[in-house]
């Protein structure tokens, strides 16, 4: 245990506690930065978010695209509380279009979402 009897010290003890720790080392989450193409999502809890996003991922895989689902509070960037069909992280914004496109040609439509996987459970 140590006492600090001295205030000068004992003051800048308290400062230091008022200032706290730099946002930047708090586990602040910076500003979404990987590029992903979104090609399905559905409300979490519906009862049918899995049979959309599945049928999603069946049509992308029949357009030889692979992409999985997953929960949106995964990623930094996203809506909470939704399933997505998703595909990246892309290396730049051109090849995630390519990637769309091709799946336009499939009948398939989808975005750009700019994001950073964050995790889950």
């Amino acid at each position: 245990m140590i006492k600090i009897r001295n205030a000068g010290i004992e003051a800048i003890f308290v400062l230091s506690t008022l200032i706290g720790t730099p946002a930047s080392a708090q586990g602040r989450q910076s500003a979404p930065s990987e590029i992903y193409n979104i090609y399905a999502s559905a409300p979490q809890n519906t009862g049918n978010e899995v049979s959309i996003t599945n049928a999603a991922l069946e049509s992308l895989r029949r357009c030889g695209i692979k992409a999985i689902s997953d929960y949106s509070y995964a990623y930094n960037g996203m809506a909470p509380d939704f399933m997505v069909t998703i595909t990246g992280p892309h290396l730049s914004v051109s090849a995630a279009n390519v990637e769309l496109q091709r799946a336009k040609r499939c009948g398939i439509n989808g975005y750009i979402k700019r994001a950073t996987l964050v995790g889950g459970e």
